[in-house]
């Protein structure tokens, strides 16, 4: 017969059998007086009605035997990894022994373990440890080989090491990092990574947190997770590749945009690109034409579609301005009248600097035009017909 251990569930054998320990079986745990003390038919029977709460499996083998091993696997919080209940053994990696609390869940597998207890880690992370016993963010790890945030969350680098070779078994063969859909990182082969080949450009290292999420080969789903970061330049920051031809507010003078490319398309090209720039000039398309090429572009920046939509949405008030300062030009104006009430007189939409001119700059968007002199004096009765208009004196 068998009966609890009076360490109840914090002993080491939950179960005893009622025989000499002097024995050669490890299950006896002494002859006990049947007076008070329930006994049951087997260690299963103990295990199932005064331990339910334990994993039976767990229960019997502790009972039975304390060198026998359920085989089963149990989660680590600790290392964020899941181990197997199992003798230790340099051999065998993934063996941690018997979990140290008795009500610990076990599971048939390390991937049931790691998708009940471990779900935010990948996977594939998470198994790959687990059976190892490598950590991938030990230091002689190769990492995982996908896509994971940077440090500061402000766009995607790839989790593996920044200098070195790939060798035989390096994970990033497996998960062969790519920006899209059907464009791969190009290898010796020109199609996938290989053995040899040396690590992208875009690894960061091995992270240090195991519990990082991490995106497999796409960039494009680690830059969604990013959402205070603009896709696009997450984009271009995570893959150093093409720019995107996009126009954003100049760092260095936001009344006017730049437009993000290179200096000189005709060396960086093989076709010709929506945008091209020459000697830091855009060229084409014609109404772009001289605004400035910046290829450096950090996490705030704000893209937009045209050189229009980049003015309108940052120099509202002076939306022309915008567009013909940006390339290089001065706004030419519409030849109407409009007030400059700091001086109170009607003034000439246009820049044109000549002594007499009635020219005194172009007039912004909140200010009324007038399509003649007459028209705009009216609107300043009060002031003598004569000083209505504005002469330039210089």
């Amino acid at each position: 017969k068998w009966y609890v251990a009076s360490g109840g569930s914090g002993s080491d054998q939950p179960c005893k059998e009622d025989c000499e320990t002097s024995g050669s079986a490890p299950s006896c745990g002494g002859i006990v007086a049947k007076n008070g003390i329930r006994l049951y038919d087997s260690a299963s029977d103990c295990c199932k009605q005064a331990y339910s709460w334990v994993d039976s499996d767990l229960c019997e083998k502790q009972s039975g035997n304390a060198d026998q091993h359920t085989l089963k696997w149990y989660v680590d919080y600790g290392a964020n990894v899941c181990k197997l209940d199992c003798e230790v053994d340099s051999t065998n990696p993934e063996c941690d022994g018997y979990p140290e609390e008795q009500s610990t869940k076990m599971f048939t597998s390390a991937s049931a373990c790691c998708a009940a207890k471990l779900s935010w880690i990948t996977k594939e992370t998470c198994e790959t440890a687990s059976i190892t016993g490598v950590d991938p963010t030990d230091s002689d790890s190769p990492g995982t080989g996908a896509w994971r945030k940077n440090d500061s969350w402000s766009y995607c680098v790839l989790d593996c090491k920044e200098s070195g070779n790939i060798a035989a078994g390096d994970n990033i063969l497996d998960v062969q990092p790519f920006v899209s859909s059907d464009v791969k990182f190009y290898g010796t082969n020109a199609v996938n990574l290989v053995i040899g080949d040396g690590y992208p450009p875009h690894c960061d290292g091995v992270t240090s947190d195991s519990s990082a999420t991490q995106y497999e080969g796409s960039v494009t789903n680690c830059c969604k997770s990013i959402n205070w970061v603009q896709a696009e330049v997450c984009y271009y920051l995570s893959t150093l590749g093409t720019p995107t031809q996009k126009y954003f507010a100049d760092p260095s003078d936001r009344t006017k945009c730049v437009v993000h490319q290179s200096e000189d398309t005709a060396t960086d090209y093989t076709t010709t690109p929506a945008v091209v720039c020459v000697a830091g000039k855009v060229t084409s398309p014609t109404d772009s034409a001289g605004v400035e090429c910046v290829e450096d572009i950090g996490v705030s920046t704000k893209l937009y579609d045209s050189l229009d939509k980049c003015c309108k949405t940052n120099v509202s008030w002076d939306v022309d301005s915008c567009k013909y300062g940006s390339q290089g030009t001065d706004a030419p104006g519409s030849g109407d009248y409009y007030i400059d009430w700091s001086i109170e007189q009607c003034v000439q939409d246009c820049n044109t600097e000549a002594t007499g001119s009635q020219c005194n700059g172009i007039a912004k968007s909140w200010q009324t035009t007038f399509g003649s002199e007459e028209t705009c004096c009216k609107q300043i009765s009060w002031v003598n017909r004569r000083d209505c208009l504005y002469y330039q004196t210089r």
